[in-house]
């Protein structure tokens, strides 16, 4: 999602040399997403059995980004996404 605000380009670059913009953009964007992901499971109601995401961290050469970036800007994020997902009993997956 953060790339379709910014353009790939522009973002990439962000997440190397502007921090702070970084820093906003997936901030706010790990808020709505998380928010989301709340209420999904919670109208699910235990109709599923996989949660997964589209997120594009990887091609076909290897990650996008530095592991480091990765972990900055987008682990903590992934790790309270995914541990909701497990407190409903649902499989996560990478697409």
């Amino acid at each position: 999602i953060c790339s379709y605000l910014r353009g790939m380009e522009a973002f990439l670059m962000d997440l190397c040399s502007d921090r702070k913009m970084a820093e906003r953009i997936t901030g706010a964007i790990a808020d709505f997403v998380l928010e989301f992901n709340r209420q999904e499971l919670a109208a699910m109601k235990g109709q599923a059995v996989y949660y997964g995401t589209w997120d594009d961290v990887a091609g076909q050469e290897g990650l996008l980004f530095s592991p480091a970036l990765f972990k900055r800007y987008f682990l903590p994020a992934y790790r309270k996404l995914i541990d909701n997902v497990h407190a409903h009993g649902l499989f996560f997956g990478w697409h």
